[in-house]
């Protein structure tokens, strides 16, 4: 089994932008070093995702800290160290 090399995302953006310019995706393809299904692929998630590389799930453990403890921690550090400098 051959390993292909990773596609990069300037690679997808700019096969894209050959599509929008109206030069046909086979082109396109073939212009950037990328497949045909490369190509379809970045374009359906475009327009489904907004970006060439959405539908990612984040990997990793869920944070122990949302944002509002964040703020919250935050917002009372900063009126110690104005009670401190007071």
């Amino acid at each position: 089994m051959k390993i292909l090399p990773k596609v990069t995302r300037r690679q997808k953006l700019d096969s894209l932008s050959l599509c929008a310019q109206g030069v046909n995706q086979v082109d396109a393809a073939t212009a950037t070093g990328i497949s045909l299904s490369t190509v379809k692929r970045a374009k359906r998630k475009q327009k489904r995702y907004g970006d060439v590389e959405g539908g990612h799930r984040k990997s990793g453990p869920k944070p122990k800290f949302t944002s509002d403890i964040i703020n919250a921690s935050s917002f009372i550090a900063a009126l110690t160290l104005r009670s401190f400098f007071s």
